[in-house]
């Protein structure tokens, strides 16, 4: 018996994965020939580990664990339950995108088989990799995959990506999608190895949309486009009757907007100040400077805290001293 795999599919994923790969193609373009085990959207097969681990020996059972949990994690797989009875947790694949990974339409004999039997999976079960005929099928059909990408740091989020989410969630702003894509870019684009490539960018995308969550419930600060320049802070301060205090940063300042906005539109207090213009808090405590310098300071604020005195001679020998 001889296994194959795709060099592209090995260069991607790896060797282990790409020999799964090899064996998923077979039997879901099997299934899809013979129109069984379609739910959901998608054609399916189904194996245990176990079942796996009889059609390649040479592999442990650990070692077909991590592969099939890696291929669901970069999303060449996905993953359910279809079985007739509950206590059947054998698992259910089917590829996250079918088009890129069975190409055209692939015709094979429609062949009685485990597989055949709508909704049966049990734990005996096996796709086995040779048809009825006896000869080798797995490999022969291997359809060649997309290579996997990388998202670049100057990514720009599509329009129609756009506007997929605004359609999908109608309580996102366009500001907020905004963020939405700069944060899947910062993100992705950081990630290294073949975690950060992808066949599949904009399921990707949309798969980050769904686990966005959407804005915070009960935010008040609705639209941030005045965050965009210093310019239109300060005009976002008029509009709240505030201003940028002497030395405050712009950064500082911002941040006192949106605690007004989160208080309904009153400015917050701003910080106490000394009569030298330090926040008073800004003091260090007692007894972590000289005293001449604590003593300098406390002239000037009246804040810097009792001075450290003189322990007083406790014996003979050091009232003598």
């Amino acid at each position: 018996m001889n296994h194959s795999f795709d060099i592209e599919h090995a260069s991607s994923y790896g060797v282990i994965e790409a020999i799964l790969i090899g064996n998923f193609q077979f039997w879901i373009a099997k299934n899809k020939a013979n129109g069984v085990n379609f739910r959901d959207d998608r054609t399916w097969t189904y194996n245990s580990v176990e079942a796996f681990s009889q059609l390649f020996p040479y592999l442990t059972n650990k070692q077909i664990r991590y592969s099939l949990e890696k291929l669901t994690k970069l999303e060449v797989l996905v993953t359910g339950n279809y079985n007739e009875r509950a206590v059947d947790r054998t698992k259910w694949y089917a590829f996250f995108d079918e088009c890129k990974f069975l190409p055209g339409q692939l015709h094979l004999p429609k062949l009685a088989n485990g597989t055949a039997k709508r909704g049966k999976s049990l734990d005996t079960d096996v796709n086995k990799d040779v048809n009825a005929d006896g000869g080798r099928a797995e490999g022969n059909i291997a359809a060649k995959a997309v290579r996997a990408t990388r998202l670049p740091p100057t990514f720009v989020l599509p329009k129609s990506w756009g506007e997929w989410a605004q359609a999908k969630y109608p309580d996102w702003s366009v500001e907020y999608i905004r963020e939405v894509g700069e944060k899947f870019r910062d993100h992705w684009s950081g990630v290294g190895g073949q975690k950060g490539a992808k066949t599949n960018w904009d399921g990707t995308w949309r798969n980050w949309c769904r686990n966005e969550g959407g804005p915070k419930s009960g935010s008040k600060r609705g639209d941030q486009a005045w965050r965009a320049t210093d310019e239109m802070k300060l005009a976002k301060g008029r509009e709240l009757n505030m201003a940028p205090l002497v030395g405050e940063s712009m950064y500082a300042f911002e941040q006192r907007l949106y605690a007004a906005i989160d208080n309904g539109g009153v400015p917050p207090a701003p910080p106490r100040m000394s009569r030298v213009g330090i926040a008073a808090e800004a003091l260090p405590p007692a007894g972590t400077l000289p005293d001449d310098v604590r003593a300098q300071l406390r002239s000037l604020t009246g804040k810097a805290g009792p001075v450290k005195r003189e322990a007083k001679p406790t014996t003979e020998e050091e009232r003598t001293a």
